[in-house]
């Protein structure tokens, strides 16, 4: 077929990497308990952006949270980080007569961490634009302890070919942290992230099931926080401008 990257074994957590700073690559996902053939079939990568935060409770019209200095309003917060990530359509080399099955993996790492480890939020939603046969995730909430882990997420229901034990998503930390995953009415996926100066990866995937030689197409969007000090004021005080910034990708097996 056109356009097609030739056929990997990868797990069925989607085992892909993304190159980033310093020359390191993201580790891949947990293995999960079953190996599946899958076809990359688009690669939107790699992305970028920054990420800044106030302490909670500064809004606009509140006085600022910091100080900045000689400048009296410095340009960004203090709590803040870089994010590199990729955005990857696959297909699942194993056939059915009725059905074909697509995933879309999302990977990330985070880097240049700088402030306080609660600040920082991240959120992936990933929605299926185009007629599915069958759609599922699991949709829970985590907390995260303390000290260095790798959490994994498992697929919740049974989808033909795809285990129910399949890993859909994998996060690591060295802190305490939150993460949430909510169904949308779309049918689609969101994972919040709470704290992410305290992530290093994480890979978050959407898995559907279409009829047979059908091409799905998805959004993906991405949003975080990007605070920035507008007005001055008192000399070294000024307001805090809360703002989320974001980027929606499209995607499709078209």
């Amino acid at each position: 077929m056109p356009g097609l990257r030739p056929a990997a074994t990868l797990t069925a957590a989607a085992v892909v990497s993304l190159g980033v700073v310093a020359g390191t690559a993201l580790p891949a996902a947990a293995d999960p308990p079953v190996t599946q053939q899958a076809v990359l079939i688009k690669d939107k990568s790699p992305y970028r952006f920054s990420y800044y935060e106030h302490i909670d409770g500064i809004g606009q019209g509140d006085e600022v949270c910091y100080y900045g200095g000689a400048s009296l309003c410095a340009k960004y917060p203090p709590n803040r980080g870089k994010v590199n990530y990729s955005v990857k359509l696959y297909r699942l080399k194993e056939k059915e007569k009725r059905y074909d099955y697509y995933f879309v993996d999302v990977t990330a790492n985070t880097y240049d961490r700088l402030g306080d480890g609660d600040k920082g939020r991240l959120s992936v939603t990933i929605d299926p634009t185009s007629k599915i046969n069958y759609s599922t995730n699991v949709y829970s909430k985590s907390k995260l302890k303390g000290g260095c882990h790798s959490y994994p997420l498992n697929l919740g229901v049974s989808m033909g070919p795809i285990n129910v034990g399949t890993t859909v998503a994998n996060f690591s930390t060295c802190d305490k942290a939150d993460i949430h995953t909510k169904r949308l009415a779309s049918d689609a996926v969101r994972y919040d992230i709470y704290s992410l100066n305290r992530f290093r990866t994480m890979t978050m995937q959407k898995w559907v099931r279409v009829k047979a030689g059908a091409k799905p197409t998805f959004n993906v969007k991405v949003a975080w926080r990007a605070d920035d000090c507008t007005v001055m004021r008192r000399q070294v005080m000024a307001y805090a401008n809360v703002k989320t910034k974001s980027k929606t990708i499209k995607i499709s097996a078209r």
